[in-house]
């Protein structure tokens, strides 16, 4: 698995992840937990905007992979939490679930990332 296959996974998943918030907005809550259901949102259409930019600049200069691993784990992981968190209080489930699929495939591509990197180490 190369790691384009692996950014378009993590984009596909985070935009994803946004049009189902976006299409199962928060009902009888407070007016502030709307708000922050509308920034987290927004902020995963973000990360997805972000990811697309930091590979396509990394393939391009050849840069490596852990500048986008970074930027998912330090904007994604938080986020992801957080709408994990939020969407079990409001009980809001397809939202709970896609936020954690998000999160697992992060942690997976990780693991496949730093496998592939210790057999490269010990080949030389």
């Amino acid at each position: 698995m190369t790691s384009r296959v692996r950014g378009i996974i993590l984009i596909a998943l985070a935009v994803i992840v946004g049009l189902i918030m976006l299409l199962n907005p928060l009902i009888n809550v407070l007016e502030s937990a709307q708000l922050f259901w509308a920034f987290l949102t927004y902020t995963w259409f973000a990360l997805a905007i972000l990811l697309s930019i930091i590979y396509v600049f990394t393939e391009t200069l050849k840069l490596g992979p852990n500048i986008p691993l970074a930027v998912s784990l330090l904007l994604g992981g938080a986020v992801s939490m957080l709408t994990t968190a939020l969407a079990r209080q409001t009980e809001n489930t397809i939202s709970m679930v896609f936020s954690i699929l998000w999160l697992l495939a992060f942690c997976l591509i990780g693991i496949i990332e730093f496998r592939q990197r210790s057999r490269t180490n010990q080949s030389f």
